[in-house]
C-alpha cells in the first residue's frame, strides 16, 4: 500500500492501531466468522464512524433485515437514523431448495 493511500478509520478502538490507521478508501472488505462474533457490530460501528466524519454509509445485507440491524444498534446505544442506507438482498427460492442448490453446484464444479 502506497504512503498516500487514504484510510478510514473504523472506530473501534485498538484496531485502526492495528490496520496502520484504519481501512483503504475504494477497497471492499469481507468480514467472516462464526455467528456471534460480532461482524454486524464491527460493520455497524465502522459505518456510524464514517458519518461522523462526513461520510455516507451503505450497510448491504443478504442476511439480516433493517429491523433486526436497527435491534443491534439499539442494543449498543446506536441510531442508525437516516444516514446509514440498508439495502436487503435476499436469495431467490430457487437457490433456497437444496436439490436446486446441489444442481447449481454440480454445474459450477462441471463447468
Amino acid at each position: 500500500m502506497s504512503p498516500t493511500t487514504q484510510k478510514l478509520r473504523t472506530g473501534i478502538f485498538g484496531l485502526d492501531d492495528v490496520l496502520s490507521g484504519g481501512l483503504a478508501r475504494g477497497a471492499t472488505f469481507l468480514l467472516e466468522g462464526q455467528p456471534g462474533t460480532g461482524k454486524t457490530t464491527a460493520a455497524l460501528q465502522f459505518l456510524l464512524n464514517a458519518i461522523q466524519v462526513g461520510e455516507r454509509a451503505l450497510y448491504v445485507t443478504l442476511s439480516e433485515n433493517k429491523q433486526e440491524l436497527t435491534n443491534t444498534a439499539t442494543s449498543h446505544g446506536w441510531s442508525l437514523g437516516d444516514e446509514v442506507q440498508i439495502l436487503e438482498l435476499q436469495a431467490s427460492e430457487a437457490f433456497l431448495d437444496p436439490d436446486q442448490l446441489r444442481r447449481a453446484r454440480l454445474c459450477v464444479d462441471h463447468a
